[in-house]
């Protein structure tokens, strides 16, 4: 038992301190709060962003995962823009290209659903190409429904990354 004029020899181990700061108070002490920010990882759907994926996908260097998915997140204005204007003016092979890079993106940050849209969007397109098809009203029709279905995922991908880039951010 550690007496009250005990002293701890160094180094310290946080646990110790706890322990000893635990014994002599009524209040437990718990460590600050980490605790939070694996209760707000947990809260995320892994299939919208896999944050243990992400960090995988980063080697385990947290700092690396967040600019990753940072990146990521601050691409997304610029490509749905694009591919909105590209789709209007009916200039499938370039949406290909840009659905490409976007789908390449998510190669880096685990986000499970943005990765299948983004590839089954490409695909799609790519059809158009493959069998050397004019593109008709119900093809575009499709394109339109599989842009929205994009825009969807983007924007949840979006807010569970907001949780995570909060926390790391500040």
């Amino acid at each position: 038992k550690v007496g009250m004029d005990d002293y701890v020899t160094k180094p310290i181990q946080i646990e110790q301190i706890i322990q000893i700061l635990t014994h002599w108070t009524t209040q437990s002490f718990n460590k600050p709060p980490a605790v939070d920010k694996a209760i707000v990882i947990e809260a995320l759907d892994p299939q919208v962003l896999d944050w243990q994926q992400s960090l995988m996908l980063a080697a385990n260097k947290e700092d690396l995962a967040v600019d990753l998915l940072k990146m990521l997140v601050d691409s997304f204005a610029t490509e749905l823009n694009e591919m909105e204007q590209l789709i209007e003016l009916e200039d499938f092979p370039q949406l290909e290209h840009v659905l490409h890079r976007l789908y390449g993106a998510t190669r880096y940050v685990g986000a499970p659903t943005l990765q299948k849209v983004t590839g089954g969007f490409e695909q799609f397109v790519s059809t158009l190409r493959k069998e050397r098809r004019k593109a008709d009203e119900s093809f575009v029709q499709d394109v339109l429904k599989y842009f929205d279905e994009l825009k969807a995922v983007v924007e949840q991908v979006e807010q569970a990354a907001q949780q995570i880039l909060k926390q790391h951010l500040n």
